[in-house]
């Protein structure tokens, strides 16, 4: 029997993670799996670590709809050593995004071709978090965000709004409330919005020029 350089600590891995063939991969080479319902990131390695998965494809579609930098957010505040994996032909993207990632954020990114490619850089990172204590990694521990946090994390799930906008946008109005009560020319205002994103802003409010909807 070949012995594995694992002990019984276990990768936590997001359910969905099942069908895309890399966590078959990873028991293959000795990793213990363990399937969960992750509420953040797709792969919980003994030491820290969590990666967030994404193909070329999903990650154009979440930069398109903003979801890349509350998900990178929700990972910085949850957990030590949060990666980002990005599987499949290098992707286009904005500098400033891998930048924001890697400089503001500092988050690493790495790139893998293809699924054998991502349970080998997963393999290496479960053996770079050096001897198990036999324990598995938490799967959510959550910091309590101060009101400014908070209110820039709600800020973020803005469409088109990343960090550097939501700190304007903030400063500009006070709160996630003014911002959504103002009118699409004071959004305009804000240097970084333009058009479009004034126009998307407004169509979350729900409302007219400067009216937010009660719900």
């Amino acid at each position: 029997m070949i012995s594995s350089p694992f002990s019984s600590s276990s990768v936590l891995v997001d359910y969905r993670e099942r069908f895309s063939g890399i966590p078959r991969l990873l028991e293959r080479r000795g990793v213990p799996v363990v399937y969960r319902s992750l509420p953040v990131g797709d792969y919980l390695i003994p030491g820290g670590a969590a990666v967030e998965r994404k193909t070329t494809r999903d990650l154009l579609r979440s930069l398109e709809d903003g979801r890349l930098f509350r998900q990178v957010s929700d990972l910085k505040r949850c957990y030590s050593r949060p990666v980002v994996l990005i599987q499949g032909p290098r992707p286009w993207a904005p500098r400033g995004v891998l930048i924001s990632l890697a400089v503001r954020w500092q988050v690493p990114v790495l790139y893998c071709k293809g699924r054998r490619d991502a349970a080998d850089l997963l393999y290496h990172l479960v053996l770079s978090a050096g001897p198990s204590s036999g324990e598995s990694p938490v799967p959510y521990v959550r910091k309590l965000p101060d009101s400014r946090e908070q209110a820039l994390h709600l800020l973020l799930r803005l469409p088109g709004v990343g960090p550097v906008l939501a700190r304007r946008l903030l400063e500009a109005f006070g709160s996630p409330l003014g911002v959504l009560g103002a009118s699409e020319e004071a959004l305009r205002g804000v240097p970084g919005v333009g058009p479009w994103r004034a126009q998307a802003i407004r169509r979350v409010a729900g409302g007219g020029d400067g009216e937010v909807k009660s719900v």
